[in-house]
C-alpha cells in the first residue's frame, strides 16, 4: 500500500480554465491517480466539465442548441437553457419561463375542484 495520502482515489479531470489545473495535479502529487476527460471520451463516454450558464453559452465545443427564447411575462423575452438530450419520439420543447410565485395557484385549485368561491375564501384566509 502506499504511503501517499490519496493513492486511494481516482480523480476525473474535468477542468479547462482557472484553478482547477493546480488542483489537480495537487490531487496527483498526493497520490490520486487522475483520468483526464479525453481519455474518457475517446473510449466512448461522453463527459465534459460542469459550467455556469455563461460558460455553458461561450464554449465553442458544444454544438447542440443550447437555449430556447420564451416569453416571461414581467420580463418579456428570455434565454433560458435548453433540454440537453434529444429524443426522438418523445422530442421536448421549453414553451414557457418558469412562473412567478403563485401564478398557477387558481388553476391548479380549480383542477383540485375547488370553484371561485372556495378559493377566494383560501385567500381570505391567506392559506394561499
Amino acid at each position: 500500500m502506499s504511503s501517499d495520502p490519496l493513492s486511494r482515489f481516482r480523480v476525473i479531470d474535468l477542468t479547462r480554465a482557472r484553478a482547477g489545473p493546480t488542483c489537480v495535479k495537487q490531487f496527483a502529487d498526493f497520490g490520486a491517480a487522475v483520468i483526464k476527460v479525453e481519455a474518457i471520451n475517446r473510449v466512448g463516454v461522453p463527459c465534459g466539465p460542469s459550467y455556469k450558464v455563461d460558460e455553458l453559452f461561450g464554449d465553442p465545443d458544444i454544438h447542440l442548441p443550447l437555449h430556447a427564447s420564451v416569453q416571461h411575462r414581467r420580463l418579456g423575452q428570455v434565454k433560458l437553457v435548453n433540454q440537453m438530450v434529444e429524443l426522438s419520439r418523445t422530442p421536448a420543447q421549453l414553451r414557457s419561463a418558469i412562473p412567478e410565485l403563485g401564478e398557477h395557484t387558481d388553476a391548479i385549485l380549480a383542477d383540485l375542484g375547488y370553484d371561485a368561491r372556495a378559493i377566494a375564501g383560501l385567500r381570505a384566509r391567506r392559506v394561499v
